[in-house]
């Protein structure tokens, strides 16, 4: 524990979270989670495969729409806990997730939407991610698992976590970051391209995973992709302009889910973790 550092204990969807760390059951943690990762991933090649994503003929061509709409809507459940008390509908207030008078952050909430069929609350990947973040800021750290189905199932699934996640960020004070993974990509991309000015104000960092809505065009692009390239269901080019210098995107050169099918290779939609320092040090630098 760093000096002067308080932790925040956040209990959401049966996952305990204890100081910005998750303590869950990890399904990438064993070969039996790879091969079910793998079987969820055969699965969203089943359902956007063909002749969706691949290369792209002009760059910024990639379609527009998707899976997930911006639109707000009620959310399942209230997150509880964090030293600042819990604002309305879930979110901890106060310190936790507040900015302080000067305008700068007492406190930290990261939310985390995950990818399809992890289990509930961050997830293997995010919660990895997480942790380094906790690890590189000096103010309390809180981690939300957002509550959404991550169902192998990419038009209900996702859109409910854009309506968990629009109702998260307008209860809050501010001082956020977003994460996702995955379909949890489709979830923090399609919420920020819907948000208010005063929602999008908020977020200070996003940082999303393997995104099935990837475009090789956006500046905010990392990672081993190859270009021109587009992801399963491609979002429009710009569409997330207003965030440029607050986004991460990663994606990996073989993961067919934000390369396309055509790209497959590997296991490059599991392979992120090697970024999860990179994203910590970037999302720290925000604050």
């Amino acid at each position: 524990m760093r000096p002067g550092k308080r932790f925040v204990t956040l209990a959401v969807a049966g996952t305990v979270l204890l100081g910005g760390v998750v303590f869950a059951p990890m399904a990438s943690a064993t070969t039996g989670g790879s091969e079910r990762r793998a079987s969820l991933l055969r699965l969203w090649l089943d359902r956007f495969g063909g002749d969706r994503g691949g290369s792209v003929e002009q760059p910024g061509g990639g379609s527009g729409g998707g899976a997930a709409d911006g639109s707000a809507g009620g959310g399942v459940a209230d997150g509880s806990g964090g030293t600042g008390g819990t604002a309305p509908g879930g979110v901890p207030g106060g310190a936790a997730g507040g900015a302080a008078s000067d305008g700068d952050c007492a406190a930290v909430t990261v939310i985390a939407a995950r990818g399809t069929g992890e289990p509930a609350g961050t997830g293997f990947l995010l919660g990895q991610v997480s942790r380094q973040i906790d690890s590189r800021v000096d103010v309390p750290v809180t981690v939300v698992g957002l509550d959404y189905p991550a169902a192998a199932e990419f038009v209900n699934s996702p859109r409910q976590g854009v309506a968990e996640l629009n109702r998260l960020v307008a209860a809050s004070n501010g001082c956020l970051v977003l994460l996702g993974y995955s379909q949890g990509a489709i979830v923090v991309g399609d919420a920020l391209a819907g948000f208010s000015a005063a929602n999008g104000a908020k977020v200070r960092a996003a940082v999303m995973f393997g995104d099935p809505r990837f475009n090789s065009v956006e500046p905010y692009n990392l990672g081993t992709f190859g270009t021109p390239s587009r992801g399963l269901n491609p979002r429009r080019a710009g569409e997330l302009a207003a965030f440029n210098d607050r986004i991460q995107d990663y994606c990996n050169g073989g993961d067919p889910v934000c390369q396309g099918a055509g790209r497959a290779g590997g296991d490059g939609h599991l392979a992120y973790g090697q970024f999860a320092a990179r994203a910590a040090t970037f999302v720290a630098g925000e604050f």
